[in-house]
């Protein structure tokens, strides 16, 4: 898991050493309230990444999770897909949703 806490995340990596290897095609990022309990799936074309072959490492950017998911504690673990499957789960990360303040008002007036 991460430490320390990470809030509203804005990058995720993913670590595989076999991926170049294994030709594959995308990730499945899957998110869950619970550990181990993935309830929403989201597919990540390899196109949508950044792939570092010296160290292994696939990274992406995150628009407004805060936007996508609910306020409070998520868990998350990467899928590998090629055109053979999908592999098991990797290690899991948490973070926290804390959605954002609304913006102030754009004017005020008494009278």
């Amino acid at each position: 898991m991460n430490s320390p806490a990470v809030t509203n995340p804005t990058t995720f990596t993913i670590t595989d050493s076999n991926g170049v290897n294994d030709n594959l095609t995308s990730f499945d990022v899957d998110f869950g309230r619970a550990s181990g309990q993935y309830t929403l799936t989201a597919s990540v074309p390899l196109d949508d990444v950044t792939i570092d072959t010296t160290k292994n490492t696939y990274t992406g950017k995150i628009a407004d999770l805060h936007q996508q998911l609910g306020a409070g504690a998520w868990f998350v673990a990467a899928r590998a897909v090629n055109a053979n499957g999908t592999s098991s789960e990797s290690p899991e990360a948490t973070f926290t949703i804390v959605p954002p303040p609304p913006s102030a008002p754009e004017g005020f007036t008494v009278a």
